[in-house]
């Protein structure tokens, strides 16, 4: 009987631990595509925003400007990006972008070594495996900066998943390439500071010995000396 009451337990702990692994691993997106790329027209600038991004795997959004002639021009790309979705992505740029040009943004997968290379990383392809993923927008010295992620969504071919809308956006995960430098300064600084502990510590470490040497030397014994009589 006991043996049976052991299996029920069992089998019951096996089953909420599926339940919760379910249930962890169902993330809320905001659109309902495993890949995704959305750049709304936007001001010369130094930096391109990405306004959108989300990745099946880790990879990159790599921006090429167009000009008015047709001519393209790799001109940024972002720091490697974990598989998920991020909002408000800042691409440097190698040069400020100009008005009355188009840019791109194109989706790749990062090949393994972490390193974006454009011969050796792929394209993210859409549903049919023959088109990349990609968007694209215009550069103006009017553009408005405030945009409407739902509609540039929607007009991009984007099926947008309504019901997580307001619960993502108030979320807003916006990537800086930034980010990643400011945490290897924090490193750095945090790696300076034990240095700085430890050369401290030596420092009074050796004055106390010295002050105890030193201490030593003037001590006197009193057996030494001799009393005048």
């Amino acid at each position: 009987m006991k043996k049976i009451w052991i299996y029920v337990v069992v089998i019951i702990i096996v089953i909420i631990a599926i339940v919760l692994m379910v249930n962890g691993s169902t993330k809320e997106s905001f659109v309902a595509e495993d890949n995704a790329v959305i750049i709304a027209d936007q001001k010369p600038s130094e930096n391109v925003t990405v306004h959108y991004v989300k990745l099946k795997k880790a990879g990159y959004v790599n921006v090429v400007e167009v000009s008015n002639e047709g001519i393209k021009e790799t001109i940024g790309t972002s720091e490697l990006l974990p598989a998920g979705e991020y909002f408000d992505v800042l691409v440097k740029t190698s040069r400020p972008t100009r008005h009355g040009h188009r840019i791109v943004g194109e989706l790749i997968i990062d090949n393994g070594d972490g390193i974006f290379n454009v011969e050796e990383d792929p394209a993210v392809l859409d549903d049919t495996l023959e088109n990349n993923i990609e968007a694209e927008a215009g550069i103006s010295d009017d553009a408005s900066e405030e945009i409407d992620l739902v509609l540039e969504a929607e007009a991009d071919g984007f099926t947008v998943e309504e019901e997580n809308i307001d619960d993502i956006l108030n979320e807003d995960e916006t990537f800086d390439e930034n980010m990643i430098q400011d945490e290897i300064i924090d490193e750095d600084m945090d790696v300076l500071e034990d240095e700085n502990m430890i050369e401290e510590e030596n420092t009074i470490d050796n004055d106390t010995e010295i002050i105890f040497e030193e201490t030593n030397d003037t001590v006197v014994n009193p057996e030494n000396v001799n009393l005048a009589e």
